[in-house]
């Protein structure tokens, strides 16, 4: 009974919005394709938390509350679809990438499981034996949340002084699938199904990242090689890169893993000779923070699923408010109809639910874009394209987002402080800091030196298309847009982190956004340098892209 009812409640708080973003998306978008509608149903978790959460804010944390948030949330989305009735019957457009992608989300979602075999399911006393910090915290908020009557609850971490809202929304929508599942096998069931149902959101956010990744990269590479024609390679190069590289930091963390395994010889057999091969930045109890940055998705995907889950709504965002624009400029494809807006703003009011660090990123890149593009053109900001783009779906999703912003700013929170933050030690490449202390100069300088070592080649490769294709005017409008949020999420985290006494990447999940805006930009230059032939098939359009122009 109990694995049924836990099937039933997560098909329900996870299936039923992805479904309205679905059925939304199909409505503006006939020609949407499988991967696009895989990639745009994973929004559904930031409609589930928003929804979720102001509910259980007004009503409190009954399972019936949750029940009719996840309803009423999902509803919301999908009317203005059904009120138009132009859905489509015919069957998504296929995609022959989708079973490469799909391959690709497995093995993503099977490698972010190996750390909870390494540590085991749980210890004899029936407490998760999962020694790494960031879990001890999600199972204490997730089971509080679960208990709890009111929202916010007094104090979700039970062992600990200081709470953190800015966990709450994805651990809402675990603690929903446990408390729904209790409702129908018993409530002794819902404290029982707290791990497994944080561990389906996380492998579900591992399993949707090469999709969203692809979709993303198909619209930053649109007009450049990486349209929406099958044998497009540029956004499946860029996909696949995103999602499995990881920067430079691998070489010095190979060699601390050396090291790990030099002094634990003799090696001992089972899971603690295997945890002896992990390099300790990855997995030890309690890490310092110098020495665990953001690395790439997979670290965030294991630690933080929350912040990767944040970032993936906010890429789905980027890519609906990028192709509205790319739709409506193109005379080959219908306009677009509807409540253009809608899906968009929800996943930006819910984004702060998820991690506010990411909600702030993302912000301060839009800023950056309307200002970068109001200095090119001459003009006032709210002239700009930029402005008009972001200006409906964020104001909107300002309003939307008020009831999380006021449990936001009920808590402590970890505030902010200006200055040229701290960049960490030798093992991400901040050497003068390790050789000379921190200080304002050692931190520029070892900032620009972090991102090196850990944007790794995805990064330099990305930097040099970039180059190349501003030199020669190449670049289209909406790379312009993504270029200048790069630049401007990278200034933001480097001179404004939040005051813990830790290097600043760590905190600053929105590289991990950067990572993924750049990854287009390095996989065109691959395409280039290996001679690979892409067609775009464009927004509707045939031929062949130049890679080389």
């Amino acid at each position: 009974m109990e694995p049924l009812a836990f099937v039933a409640a997560a098909l329900f708080v996870l299936g039923a919005p992805a479904l309205s973003a679905v059925y939304w998306l199909r409505s503006r978008d006939a020609a949407a394709d499988a991967v696009e509608l895989a990639a745009v149903a994973y929004g559904g978790v930031a409609i589930s938390a928003l929804s979720i959460w102001v509910f259980a804010q007004a009503f409190g944390l009954s399972w019936k509350v949750l029940l009719l948030g996840v309803f009423a949330g999902s509803t919301a989305i999908v009317t203005p679809a059904l009120v138009r009735r132009r859905v489509t019957s015919a069957a998504p457009a296929k995609n022959k990438h989708f079973p490469v992608l799909g391959i690709a989300g497995l093995v993503f979602a099977t490698l972010a499981y190996i750390p909870f075999l390494t540590y085991g399911w749980e210890r004899a006393d029936g407490i998760h034996r999962m020694a790494m910090t960031d879990w001890y915290k999600h199972l204490i908020t997730t089971t509080a949340l679960g208990a709890a009557d009111a929202f916010p609850p007094p104090n979700p971490f039970l062992h600990v002084a200081e709470p953190a809202p800015y966990y709450y929304g994805f651990h809402l929508v675990g603690a929903a699938i446990a408390r729904l599942a209790g409702s129908i096998a018993g409530p002794a069931a819902a404290g029982e199904l707290i791990f497994p149902a944080l561990l389906l959101l996380t492998l579900l956010t591992a399993a949707a990242t090469p999709f969203v990744a692809y979709t993303v990269a198909r619209t930053v590479a649109a007009g450049s090689g990486g349209g929406r024609g099958d044998a497009s390679r540029v956004p499946l190069l860029a996909a696949l890169g995103a999602t499995f590289l990881a920067g430079f930091v691998l070489i010095p963390l190979a060699l601390d893993a050396a090291v790990n395994l030099a002094s634990s010889e003799p090696l001992e057999g089972g899971l603690a000779g295997l945890r002896a091969l992990v390099p300790s930045t990855h997995l030890d109890y309690w890490i310092h923070h110098n020495e665990r940055q953001f690395n790439a998705p997979y670290l965030t995907t294991i630690w933080a699923p929350q912040h990767m889950a944040a970032v993936l709504v906010a890429l789905l965002a980027i890519h609906l408010v990028l192709r509205r624009a790319q739709l409506a400029e193109r005379a080959s494809r219908s306009a677009p109809f509807g409540v253009a807006w809608l899906l968009p703003a929800a996943l930006l009011a819910g984004l702060p639910a998820l991690s506010a660090y990411v909600a702030v990123g993302l912000a301060f890149g839009v800023g950056g874009a309307a200002l970068a593009e109001s200095v090119r053109k001459r003009c006032l900001p709210w002239r700009t394209t930029a402005w008009q783009l972001w200006l409906v779906p964020g104001t909107v999703a300002i309003v939307l987002s008020l009831p999380v912003a006021a449990v936001l700013a009920s808590g402590p929170g970890p505030g902010f402080v200006v200055g040229a933050s701290a960049a960490g030690g030798w093992v991400n490449g901040a050497v003068l800091s390790a050789l000379f202390g921190a200080g304002v100069l050692t931190n520029i300088v070892d900032s620009v030196a972090v991102y090196f070592v850990e944007f790794g080649a995805l990064g330099l490769l990305a930097v040099l298309e970039i180059r190349r294709r501003s030199a020669k005017g190449r670049l289209e409008p909406h790379q312009r847009h993504v270029i200048a949020m790069v630049v401007a999420i990278i200034v933001l985290v480097t001179f404004v982190r939040p005051p813990l006494g830790g290097p600043n990447n760590l905190y600053a999940r929105p590289l991990v956004l950067v990572w993924f805006l750049l990854a287009p930009f390095a996989a065109m230059r691959f395409a280039r340098a290996t001679g690979l032939v892409v067609r775009t098939g464009g927004l509707g359009e045939g031929g062949h892209a130049d890679l080389s122009r």
